[in-house]
């Protein structure tokens, strides 16, 4: 009896072309549905941004063309790993921002959305100069008149900058831009926690010799603002930099480095007044 043999060949190439282009058109439309979920809860990124965390309940599972559904917006940030778990309270998770790599991103996302909304947008070549400034030759006030000045000239971004913790939020997300620095959000020092840290990078930029500690002072644009109110900010913000500043753990960590204490006053989205706080150490 004889036996017919078909001899099939598969072109594994064209084969592979073809996931591969599937592969790309999904990324791509998952991209574009993430940014739209960005655009849509702007305002819940700019909260979870400023206060770090949020309580909800985690979806289980969702469809992607439901992502920019509010209640699956946080999920969806816990499953790609930018919030986890902290802790449980009347039966519903809190999620938190987990470390400082995952806040810089989440700054990130703030700030694209920022200028994908029409809020805000800045110069960011012209802001890393100002930055680099800062870092290398300790000229700091021009960074900070620099978004002064630009919130001052773009009214849409004052309505969204409401209470210390979105104004932290609001800085953090430029501030963060900058390669020559560790940033740090609610830094502890001297028995307390300094609003921004900006660490010099040294393993990197092994020349650098100033760092800063910046701690905000927020009065609500509702509230009269006199000079006393103005003086006791100031001064508040400054006893707090100064415990900061005298720290151990600077000077064992950061020898060869001298760190600056900037107290920042906002009247509601004004920056009215910005000082800096130095501490000589031992020997100087």
């Amino acid at each position: 009896e004889r036996h017919r043999y078909v001899v099939l060949r598969f072109n594994f190439s064209a084969f592979n072309d073809a996931v591969e282009s599937l592969e790309r058109n999904f990324e791509d439309y998952c991209a574009d549905v993430v940014e739209h979920a960005l655009g849509r809860h702007f305002d819940l990124l700019r909260e979870v941004a400023g206060e770090e965390q949020a309580a909800c309940g985690v979806q289980p599972g969702f469809p992607l063309e439901r992502l920019t559904r509010r209640e699956n917006f946080l999920s969806l940030l816990h499953y790609f790993g930018l919030l986890s778990i902290r802790r449980v309270v009347d039966g519903r998770p809190v999620l938190a921002i987990p470390n400082q790599t995952v806040r810089r991103l989440l700054y990130g996302f703030l700030r694209d959305a920022y200028d994908d909304v029409g809020t805000f947008a800045v110069d960011l070549f012209a802001f890393d100069r100002l930055m680099s400034a800062m870092a290398n030759e300790g000229a700091w006030r021009p960074v900070f008149e620099f978004l002064r000045d630009a919130v001052a000239a773009q009214t849409g971004i004052r309505d969204y900058i409401a209470g210390e913790k979105v104004l932290q939020g609001f800085l953090a997300a430029y501030l963060s831009v900058c390669p020559y620095f560790v940033f740090r959000s609610e830094a502890e020092l001297g028995k307390g926690y300094a609003d921004v840290a900006l660490e010099p990078l040294l393993a990197r930029y092994p020349h650098l010799r100033r760092g800063y500690l910046i701690e905000l002072k927020y009065v609500r644009r509702s509230d009269p603002l006199d000079a006393d109110r103005l003086d006791e900010a100031a001064r508040a913000a400054g006893r707090q930099l100064r415990r900061y500043l005298a720290d151990d753990r600077l000077a064992r960590q950061y020898p060869a480095v001298r760190f600056i204490g900037l107290s920042l006053v906002f009247h509601g989205w004004e920056l009215v007044r910005c000082d800096a706080v130095e501490t000589p150490r031992t020997g100087d």
